[in-house]
Parts: structure tokens; C-alpha cells; sequence
């Protein structure tokens, strides 16, 4: 198995249940961790056998800032849906960090993890 891991990947999207977070898109902070069986791409050095974690990025980033969501935990479920959509992908954990959420604290950090059958 491989493990592939995204750090900091930042995203900006409509998050909170308070009006003034509703107004316009904020910037939360990302760590995607996947893994896959890697054989095939690493035998064929070929990319369309692995898992494109740029492709990947990028459909988060669309549909993450095409959608809007009160709650942490339900922006991490959507990333966790999508990473799992990923056909090779066997488990995958999320975790977003909403920066400012509570005052007296740098970030809240929501952690999902799920493993396909």
C-alpha cells in the first residue's frame, strides 16, 4: 500500500453558522491522507495506474468552493466522499482547520477517517 499525504492544502469556501462567516468565501486548511495499492503505477511508471492527487486537489477545490457549509465536520465528510470516490483509494483521513473559529485559539481542527469495503 501506498500513503499519500497532502499538507496545508488551502481552501476557500462559505463555512460557519454565524452570518458574518456566511458572507463570503474563508480560507480553511486541508491535510488529505489516502491510501492505495501503488503496484501497477510504480511497474508501469505510469500515471493514469495511480491515484493523480493534482487531479484530485483540483476537484476539491471546485466542488468544496462550489458548495456551502454550516458545520466543520460536514465540509470534512464532503472531502472524506470525494477522496473515497477515487476508485483505487481503500482509506482515506481528512483534516480541515478553520483558523479563527474560536478566539483564544489559533485553529479548530475536524478529523474523519473511513476505509471502503
Amino acid at each position: 500500500m501506498a500513503v499519500v499525504r497532502i499538507h496545508n492544502f488551502r481552501l476557500d469556501t462559505i463555512l460557519g453558522v454565524h452570518e458574518r462567516e456566511r458572507q463570503q468565501k474563508q480560507s480553511v486548511f486541508v491535510d488529505l491522507e489516502f491510501e492505495y495499492d501503488a503496484a501497477r503505477a510504480i511497474a508501469a511508471d505510469d500515471l493514469a495506474q495511480a491515484v493523480d492527487y493534482e487531479a484530485l486537489a483540483k476537484r476539491i477545490q471546485e466542488k468544496a468552493g462550489a458548495t456551502e457549509f454550516r458545520l466543520v465536520e460536514t465540509l470534512a465528510a464532503f472531502i472524506l466522499d470525494v477522496v473515497l470516490g477515487e476508485a483505487l483509494v481503500r482509506r482515506a483521513t481528512v483534516r480541515v482547520r478553520k483558523p479563527g473559529a474560536i478566539p483564544a485559539a489559533e485553529t479548530v481542527e475536524m478529523e474523519l477517517s473511513a476505509t471502503r469495503d
